[in-house]
């Protein structure tokens, strides 16, 4: 009986060691860290480069240069637009004056003055403010002979906020034609005869007008009153011809008397 339960003790503690779980051995060599290549026996061990970001800073865009006054003209043009138009014409009668000679004439002269109004409106569409340089003339006609002359000349600085507008009223000088009415006062010896009168004019009226738009040094606009002039207006060679035209002697004005 003792025999049977020595061996029933000795079965119990051999089946209690087999289920407990077993503990491992210590490793003789650390284990390499990760990212380093396993190496065969007898070979070093090489860790692996450690991978670095190739992302640079992104570079800052260079400096924009400053535009040259021809583009910044043309910049500020752009937001720029022009509109003339005639507000007022006319004038009013300068006197009249009845003369007689000892041939039996007598010439009545009446002076004519003539003004012309203008109204110059600058739109700028952009957001900056913007200037322009607006030059007016005022173009005459004489009547004998029938040449174009500049009679007047104006010129207007517009500084326009962005978004906005600006009305500039711009009115010439005057410019004076005449009427000279003749007549033959004779006497016979049935009376007093009175022939036809005759008429002749003088001096110059108004023509017409030439706006010039400018932004900066640079010419950006063209109006005029009519076609023909704003031909001339965009043609240098005939502009400058304008320019040079003398007008015509004045009523009352001779050629002696004129400086």
């Amino acid at each position: 009986m003792k025999l049977v339960t020595s061996l029933l003790l000795g079965i119990s503690a051999t089946l209690a060691l087999a289920a407990a779980p077993a503990t491992p051995a210590p490793l003789k060599k650390p284990l390499p860290p990760l990212g380093t290549a396993m190496n065969r026996p007898g070979e070093k061990s090489t860790p692996k480069p450690q991978i670095k970001s190739v992302l640079q800073p992104a570079a800052q865009p260079p400096a924009t240069p400053p535009l040259a006054p021809n583009l910044a003209a043309a910049a500020a043009s752009r937001g720029l637009s022009f509109e003339v138009r005639t507000i007022a014409h006319g004038g009013g009668q300068g006197g009249k004056s009845v003369i007689g000679d000892s041939q039996g004439r007598v010439f009545e002269v009446r002076l004519r003055g003539s003004q012309t109004t203008i109204e110059v409106l600058v739109r700028n569409l952009a957001r900056e403010p913007a200037t322009a340089r607006c030059e007016c003339l005022f173009v005459g006609k004489g009547v004998e002979p029938e040449n174009l002359f500049v009679w007047d000349r104006v010129e207007r600085q517009v500084t326009v906020p962005g978004g906005d507008y600006k009305r500039e009223t711009v009115q010439s000088e005057e410019i004076f034609s005449a009427e000279t009415r003749t007549r033959y006062d004779r006497a016979s010896s049935s009376g007093d005869s009175q022939s036809a009168p005759t008429t002749k004019e003088s001096g110059a009226r108004p023509h017409g007008w030439i706006v010039r738009a400018f932004v900066g040094e640079q010419l950006v606009k063209v109006q005029a009153s009519n076609s023909a002039l704003e031909r001339i207006g965009n043609d240098p060679a005939q502009f400058a011809s304008l320019l040079k035209q003398q007008p015509p002697l004045a009523p009352g004005e001779s050629k002696k008397s004129k400086p």
